[in-house]
């Protein structure tokens, strides 16, 4: 969607759950899935790989974040 936008071509995004984040958001939504994340869970990989090249992850987060930091990362890109 952000190589889109920055072109200038329309584009429409569809999300199953009523915010950003897939399974990263914790928030149940009507008809969602069953969420497997768990109140301790960190990432299996350094957030220097998971973040997307045009938008870094807070450098003061450790390498391996927390499900929370995922989601509140992807909820800033995405605003």
């Amino acid at each position: 969607a952000t190589a889109l936008q920055r072109a200038g071509l329309p584009f429409c995004v569809f999300e199953q759950r009523n915010k950003v984040g897939g399974i990263w958001s914790r928030t149940q939504s009507p008809g969602a899935f069953d969420n497997p994340v768990y109140d301790s869970l960190s990432t299996n990989l350094p957030k220097e790989i998971m973040a997307y090249s045009d938008f870094p992850f807070d450098p003061s987060l450790p390498s391996f974040v927390r499900h929370e930091d995922v989601q509140e990362y992807l909820e800033q890109y995405a605003s």
